[in-house]
């Protein structure tokens, strides 16, 4: 995602390399060669070693809104979309919805919007109309 001068690459983590919450965090480069020391920009509230409630983030932006799509694991099909107006600071309280997907990712071609799902033992690459509801 560009935001600014600058590229952020997302990615799902624990809050330290031993555990902790289940996180998404962002680095930052104005290259993509150089990149900053990474930030939590959100935090579930579940904790672990393993793969979470943080999987497979994907960031958009539009209208001058930031919505975080991540795979939620429960179950296995799920994935939630939050909306903030900083790309660096995501939370829980503003869930935008829950719906079946896993490693949702969006496309935006022309003047439509789609999400995409995948996974194991889906049995393929699935993509859906993405409908906006303007009023969140």
């Amino acid at each position: 995602l560009r935001v600014g001068n600058q590229w952020v690459l997302y990615y799902c983590a624990t809050e330290t390399p031993q555990g902790g919450h289940h996180v998404v965090k962002a680095v930052t480069s104005p290259d993509l060669i150089h990149w900053s020391n990474p930030r939590i920009v959100f935090r579930a509230s579940q904790t672990g070693t393993f793969g979470g409630p943080t999987e497979s983030p994907f960031v958009v932006a539009r209208d001058n809104k930031y919505y975080l799509f991540v795979c939620t694991n429960a179950p296995y099909n799920t994935s939630a979309a939050y909306v903030s107006d900083d790309p660096f600071s995501f939370d829980i309280a503003h869930t935008v919805m829950t719906f079946p997907a896993h490693g949702a990712e969006v496309v935006h071609a022309g003047d439509r919007w789609y999400v995409s799902s995948c996974g194991w033992e889906q049995g393929g690459l699935y993509l859906a109309d993405l409908n906006w509801d303007d009023k969140t």
